[in-house]
């Protein structure tokens, strides 16, 4: 059996020595929540990133979540935000143009080859940060 998030381990018996929760993104078994994964690819090359956190801050700066290495990225170009699904336990992201205090990003963001201020992902979709700096998002199960 697999662990849900939130479940409670108990070791030590009744005494409760140890108790632990578990806070990461482990699956129940026979779950159907998906993973999501965001690839970014830049002059750096190619990585993935397992999205976990409810927000992540993407642009140049190297305080960045997701650091772009791209002269035509801004310092802090874009949001994501994870935002709950219709069913428990299951959510999406959102990407938003810009930083925290809504200042739009230099050059904007591109879903799939529009340009937008702020796209829910679905999977498959191409973020292009600009011609040097794009990232794909996706979703496993």
């Amino acid at each position: 059996m697999w662990l849900a998030w939130g479940s409670v381990i108990l070791l030590g018996g009744n005494t409760g020595c140890c108790v632990f929760m578990v806070s990461t993104d482990i699956q129940q078994e026979g779950s159907t929540r998906s993973r999501h994964v965001l690839t970014v690819e830049d002059r750096d090359g190619s990585r993935d990133y397992t999205l976990l956190e409810t927000k992540y801050f993407i642009g140049r700066d190297i305080a960045n979540d997701i650091c772009l290495n791209s002269q035509f990225a801004s310092r802090y170009h874009a949001m994501l935000l994870r935002v709950p699904g219709a069913r428990e336990g299951e959510y999406f992201y959102r990407i938003l143009d810009g930083n925290i205090d809504g200042k739009p990003s230099t050059n904007g963001i591109t879903i799939n080859g529009n340009k937008t201020r702020a796209h829910q992902l679905e999977e498959g979709d191409v973020i292009s940060f600009g011609p040097d700096a794009q990232a794909t998002y996706s979703t496993v199960m």
